[in-house]
C-alpha cells in the first residue's frame, strides 16, 4: 500500500470497501437469520472496515430487534438490492452480490485505466467465471431447466 500511486491507493480503498460492506450484509442477514448469534457474536466477526456502512452502522445493524430494521439500513446506504423478500432471497443473496461486484467492476475499469484495478478485476473476473463454470455443469448435472439454471450466473449471457 504504501508504494501505490495516490489514484491506486483511492481505488483500491473503494473497492475493498464496497466488498467490505456487502459482505457485512450478508454476514449480518445469515447469523441473525441462520445461526441464532448475539448482536456481539455477529459484531466481532465483521470486517472492519467499509465504504459506506461504518462501525456505528454495523452495530446499528447487529443490534437491530428484526431483519426489518436490517433492510432499512442497507436500504438507505443503496444495497437494499440484495434483499428482495421473497422465497428465493437466501439462494440468490451470494449471486446478487458477485453480479453487482462484476458491474462495479466493470465500470472501475473503464473509469481508471492504467491502475492497479485492472489487475485486481483480472483476477476477479477470472474467479466470476470459474463460479459461472461451476453453476452450469451443476445445473447439467442435476437437469436443471436452462431459464432457471441462467439465474445462478454471475455474468449475464
Amino acid at each position: 500500500w504504501e508504494k501505490l500511486s495516490g489514484e491506486d491507493k483511492k481505488v483500491l480503498s473503494l473497492w475493498e470497501g464496497m466488498v467490505a460492506d456487502l459482505y457485512n450484509l450478508q454476514w449480518i442477514y445469515r447469523g441473525k437469520k441462520f445461526y441464532n448469534l448475539s448482536a456481539e457474536e455477529i459484531l466481532n466477526y465483521t470486517i472492519d472496515f467499509g465504504y459506506k456502512i461504518n462501525f456505528k452502522k454495523r452495530k446499528e445493524m447487529c443490534y437491530a430487534k428484526d431483519l426489518n430494521e436490517v433492510f432499512n439500513i442497507a436500504q438507505k446506504e443503496g444495497y437494499g438490492f440484495l434483499f428482495k423478500k421473497d422465497a428465493q432471497q437466501d439462494i440468490y443473496m451470494e449471486r446478487r452480490i458477485n453480479r453487482f461486484l462484476y458491474f462495479k467492476f466493470k465500470n472501475l475499469t473503464r473509469a481508471a485505466p492504467l491502475t492497479i484495478i485492472q489487475i485486481v478485476s483480472y483476477i476477479w473476473f477470472l474467479d466470476f467465471e470459474i463460479r459461472d463454470i461451476i453453476s452450469i455443469a451443476e445445473s447439467l448435472k442435476y437437469e436443471i431447466d436452462l431459464e432457471k439454471a441462467k439465474k445462478f450466473l454471475i455474468r449475464p449471457l
